[in-house]
């Protein structure tokens, strides 16, 4: 954990911040540290709030980096893993993608599928099509700029930073239905 570094800061200025900005999707990295500090009580919901009322869809990382070690991922029920705004998103999604590791969270009707989801930084994953449909990036209370998008870039432009690994075990997609899955992984 680090500590915060935000200050007080009005959230109206904030949603006028939003209100520039006119494009029906956005993927947002939030440090609910820094957001709690700037606006005080109530920060995820009125954050969460501002978003949806501002934005068609909003899309928020899901990821569980667990399942390189145990090998099973839950769509409905893998809690996120990096962040606490993510978990807090859980209720207020409506879809979620199938990427075991780097699965994205949709408020929203923007949905990924025609998408491969076990490879989703490639060419035809998902991170492909938010590539594609220009969505915009935004980053809220972190200390640096952030943003997953970067791996998709990287291994496009065949970076020598770059590997992938694969990992298999079972996805389970709802109560019921379930497969042996894989997901691509990038190293940096």
């Amino acid at each position: 954990f680090r500590d915060t570094s935000a200050s007080s800061f009005p959230f109206a200025e904030l949603q006028s911040i939003l209100d520039e900005y006119d494009d029906s999707v956005i993927f947002v990295h939030v440090g609910l540290s820094d957001v709690n500090a700037a606006f005080g009580d109530r920060s995820y919901d009125r954050l969460c709030s501002a978003l949806t009322s501002q934005f068609e869809s909003v899309l928020v990382p899901g990821f569980t980096p667990s399942f390189r070690k145990s090998g099973v991922y839950h769509k409905e029920y893998s809690r996120p893993q990096v962040g606490m705004f993510p978990v807090l998103f859980m209720r207020d999604s409506e879809y979620r993608t199938n990427d075991a590791i780097h699965s994205i969270q949709v408020a929203g009707e923007y949905r990924f599928d025609e998408c491969d989801h076990q490879n989703t930084f490639g060419p035809d994953g998902c991170y492909a099509q938010l590539d594609e449909d220009n969505v915009l990036i935004a980053n809220i209370g972190t200390n640096r700029l952030v943003s997953t998008q970067f791996h998709y870039v990287s291994l496009q432009a065949d970076a020598p930073y770059h590997t992938t690994d694969t990992h298999s075990g079972e996805v389970y997609y709802d109560e019921s239905t379930h497969q042996i899955g894989r997901a691509h992984v990038c190293t940096p």
